[in-house]
């Protein structure tokens, strides 16, 4: 069980020292392979910089913005694509309106 505790303790100085250079959590868990709610307990003293700060917190933005533009291309592609299954509005209600009911 040493083996595995060395090889945990030197995984957490790697983590620390990639935090003081401003990596964000999911930087050091790609490079690393461990869990970002792991890393939160190790990490949450390391300070950054006001710089780094400002540079994860941009680079945040930067993800949400990207994802919210993804989202809204989805949201078009699948709209078109139903409107390309439906036949126009003018078939549909010509068709409604000759159905009799009596």
């Amino acid at each position: 069980m040493g083996e595995r505790r060395r090889r945990w303790g030197e995984g957490r100085e790697q983590a620390t020292a990639m935090r003081l250079e401003g990596k964000s959590y999911r930087e050091i868990q790609a490079t690393l392979g461990i869990s970002k709610s792991t890393l939160s307990g190790w990490l949450r003293d390391v300070p950054l910089s006001e710089e780094q700060r400002a540079r994860l917190d941009a680079r945040g933005e930067e993800g949400i913005r990207s994802r919210a533009v993804a989202i809204r291309a989805g949201r078009i592609r699948r709209t078109e694509g139903s409107r390309q299954e439906q036949p126009p509005r003018s078939v549909r209600s010509a068709t409604a309106s000759s159905s009799s009911w009596g």
